[in-house]
């Protein structure tokens, strides 16, 4: 074999210093932008792109009109998950401006993938000669990787501007490469010492992680579309073995199944045993209250309970609605909650659509201590005093005296309600339990909110009430509005709770019929960070390459009544937490939809995470059947703990369409039979609604 040269100084740290060369270094037409470490073009030069600020730099929810004419787009045919799918040429390293060494690489890294990637000295020596020839580039390594980016961003369509640079060839070298480092057979046939082959594989990881990231981000993906193309390298391969050299230099290499995660038991929604009316109460007359700062979920309980008492007692009547609590919040993304109010509630319609404070609104005023009018941060806080406070309310406000009160957003509100009030309480629990408790400094330079719970502090306070109000039931009930908060609280306090979906009651039932016309992606704080901004920006090329009409509501349309969604042909979601009631109201509309597999739900949590996984913190002494616990830092968290925890997500549920990748959700949304989709939709729902309801009406008998 020949002997294989290594660049001095080596690859790696070269990649980094070319990020600390000054303008001067960068070739003619480009400036080093140290804010991103990007080199972005200087306005006037000939060979420049139009300027742009680059990652991070502005705000990226840009309308996609401003993105560029995606419609010349070049695209090539290739084959992923077995199926042929149009590609973008520019990520597969395909076409005239591409040299054809690069087809011939990425075939055989598909042959050594199919493999498990086995050790192949042959494929190690052509990955090492593409790291070299890239790297002899200099800076055009950083120019290469900012062109594709802008070609990603449709800064323009044109393949040719990157000049024949292959992104994602260059990672999957740099994968190869680090892989095979770690094999003693390797090291015999190149003759390297074992500790300075670990090095070079800590170091190849994370050079190929690097270059699919804005360096000055946590997420690390911002340029991770592999699945994609038919490059078979995955973002979440090298972020694992990268975390692997880091805590174990010289661990063995791995590779993430998605397919063999453990878990959880299947959701059952068997028809109950007995679903006739008890007949026991002789017609009562019955106030409700609903309380919460979230008019849906609030809505949501007080219909779901009626339904459930009917289901007990035909002959009880509700004779009274009342719904305390903020229902038009004042910040800016929440606005559709005014509409909402006006439309279901027939409040603050017209003139007074400008969000108000209630002062004869005890739940209002009581949240306004607990989370900001404007900003919806939560505030700090006395436990005591809060508790003190809602008596207070409780006490004063005669229509806190309700037959039943009912509560779902935020859990803490209800739970705190609990303690204080005498009348029956029936929370549907709608958020993590520690979601709004004062955590002074515990959530610094992570996405978890992590309490610290011992005795004396309020977290152990807060937590231990909990656990004794749902041991001692009495005269309240709480049901998790799914599966993920259920096994959450019982791992915080050692109590399982019940658990029903939210029914969305009031959407309308089996209305999205519509067969043709545009797909609605729907509003996602995804799209509102960089990685959200190129993938609507290549879900949009792909989409208009294939004739297909897409709307991305946030952009076109700030906020459409569920009505105007019915019309659409089918939706694409992506997630913006475990538990979302959106994905409950399009399925009760039999609106087809798609959301991203397992791996893409884990790639979206780490630029977005999910507030239902960010607060952390359990009573002293608590054991659990799972293997990892449910919260974590969603730019740490390595993918085997997030996708063990998904899997209890909402998104669990027959006749949801998952895809892989774009080109799969592109020909699957032009390709499947929508209104077989629909039917069989409707059908489940009947199934979940009929069986929630029992669960409901099983706890609200025992409170009445």
């Amino acid at each position: 074999m020949h002997p294989i040269h290594w660049p001095l100084p080596f690859v790696f740290p070269l990649f980094w210093e070319l990020f600390g060369q000054n303008a001067a270094e960068t070739p003619r037409g480009f400036q080093l932008d140290h804010d991103t470490v990007l080199a972005r073009q200087v306005a006037g030069s000939p060979e420049a792109l139009p300027v742009r600020e680059g990652m991070g730099g502005q705000s990226v929810a840009r309308p996609p009109a401003q993105l560029g004419d995606a419609t010349h787009s070049t695209r090539c045919r290739g084959q992923l998950a077995g199926r042929w799918l149009d590609l973008a040429c520019f990520m597969q390293c395909e076409g005239p401006h591409f040299q054809d060494g690069w087809a011939v690489f990425r075939t055989k890294v598909e042959e050594n993938a199919r493999l498990h990637y086995r050790v192949d000295m042959a494929l190690f020596e052509s990955a090492n000669q593409v790291i070299e020839e890239s790297l002899q580039q200099g800076t055009g390594l950083i120019v290469g990787r900012s062109r594709f980016m802008d070609r990603l961003r449709h800064e323009t369509n044109e393949d040719s501007t990157l000049q024949g640079f292959c992104l994602y060839g260059i990672v999957a070298a740099a994968f190869i490469r680090a892989r095979h480092f770690l094999e003693a057979e390797v090291l015999r046939a190149v003759g390297l010492a074992p500790g300075e082959a670990v090095q070079l594989a800590h170091e190849g990881f994370e050079l190929a992680m690097d270059l699919l990231s804005d360096l000055h981000s946590n997420a690390k993906m911002e340029l991770s579309f592999l699945d994609s193309s038919s490059w078979p390298i995955r973002a979440e391969d090298i972020l694992l073995n990268l975390q692997l050299q880091k805590e174990t230099p010289g661990h063995p290499f791995r590779l993430i199944s998605a397919d063999k995660a453990a878990r959880p038991d299947a959701l059952s929604v068997a028809p109950p045993s007995s679903l006739g009316t008890s007949g026991g109460r002789g017609g009562r007359l019955l106030k409700l209250c609903g309380v919460g700062d979230h008019l849906s979920a609030t809505l949501d309980i007080v219909m779901m309970a009626e339904a459930a008492i009917r289901l007990q007692d035909a002959s009880s009547v509700v004779s009274e609605h009342i719904f305390l609590g903020r229902f038009c919040p004042r910040h800016h993304g929440q606005r559709h909650q005014c509409q909402q109010r006006c439309q279901w509630l027939g409040l603050g319609c017209g003139s007074e659509l400008e969000a108000q404070m209630d002062p004869m609104d005890p739940i209002e005023l009581w949240l306004s201590t607990i989370f900001d009018p404007v900003t919806l941060e939560e505030l700090p806080f006395d436990l005591t005093q809060a508790r003190s406070s809602l008596a207070s309310a409780v006490h004063t406000d005669p229509r806190l005296n309700a037959d039943l009160i009912l509560c779902s957003h935020p859990s803490i509100l209800c739970l705190l309600l609990a303690e204080v009030s005498n009348q029956p309480i029936f929370a549907h629990a709608s958020s993590a339990l520690l979601y709004g408790l004062p955590c002074s400094g515990c959530g610094a330079g992570s996405t978890l909110r992590f309490f610290s719970v011992g005795p004396g502090n309020a977290a152990f306070s807060y937590l231990t009430s909990v656990q004794q109000l749902l041991q001692r039931r009495g005269k309240f009930a709480l049901v998790a509005e799914g599966r993920f908060l259920q096994e959450q609280i019982a791992y915080q306090v050692g109590v399982l709770p019940s658990w029903a979906p939210p029914l969305a009651l009031y959407a309308p039932l089996g209305t999205a019929r519509a067969r043709s016309g545009a797909v609605l992606a729907l509003r996602s704080r995804f799209f509102s960070t960089l990685m959200g901004e190129h993938w609507c920006a290549l879900f949009r090329e792909l989409a208009l390459g294939a004739g297909l009409e897409v709307s991305l509501l946030g952009f076109q349309e700030q906020w459409l009544s569920l009505e105007s969604i019915a019309g659409y042909r089918a939706a694409v979601l992506l997630p913006n937490d475990l538990h979302q009631r959106t994905f409950h109201e399009l399925f009760r509309m039999a609106m087809p939809l798609f959301l991203p597999d397992a791996l893409g739900m884990y790639r979206l949590q780490r630029a977005a995470n999910w507030g239902y996984a960010s607060y952390g913190g359990r009573l002293p002494g608590m054991v659990s059947r799972h293997p990892f616990p449910p919260w974590w830092c969603t730019y740490r968290a390595l993918p085997e703990t997030v996708l063990y925890w998904q899997q209890f997500a909402d998104w669990e549920q027959a006749h949801v369409q998952r895809f892989g990748s774009l080109p799969q959700l592109v020909l699957d949304l032009s390709e499947l039979d929508l209104a077989e989709v629909s039917s069989k939709m409707m059908e489940k729902h009947a199934e979940v609604h009929q069986w929630a309801l029992q669960v409901l009406s099983q706890e609200i008998a025992r409170l009445l």
